[in-house]
């Protein structure tokens, strides 16, 4: 016979699970344990940290210099001389008598 679960039931017991869980790994750690996610946080994730900042100041570099761009060709192409329409473009009218 199916034993019915309800949701509260099940995540009620997952909650107690695990705060269970964090208590236990809370009280573990020794002087080596912490002095080992030490050494992973500044051999692992300074480095990814100094890579995302030193990613986001190119970029930000990057897109500036391209809004220049695109401002000094912008003022250019006032001055050129404008162009109506397409050339050398054949339209097809379709549903018309030629």
């Amino acid at each position: 016979m199916m034993r019915v679960i309800r949701m509260a039931q099940y995540a009620n017991e997952g909650q107690q699970r695990a705060t269970a869980a964090w208590q236990a790994l809370n009280t573990q750690p020794s002087w080596v344990v912490k002095a080992t996610i030490a050494a992973f946080v500044l051999v692992v994730g300074v480095p990814i940290v100094l890579l995302l900042v030193f990613a986001f100041f190119v970029s930000a570099v990057l897109f500036g210099v391209l809004w220049c761009v695109n401002q000094v060709i912008g003022g250019f192409r006032g001055a050129l001389p404008q162009r109506e329409g397409r050339e050398n473009v054949r339209v097809i009218r379709r549903g018309e008598e030629q």
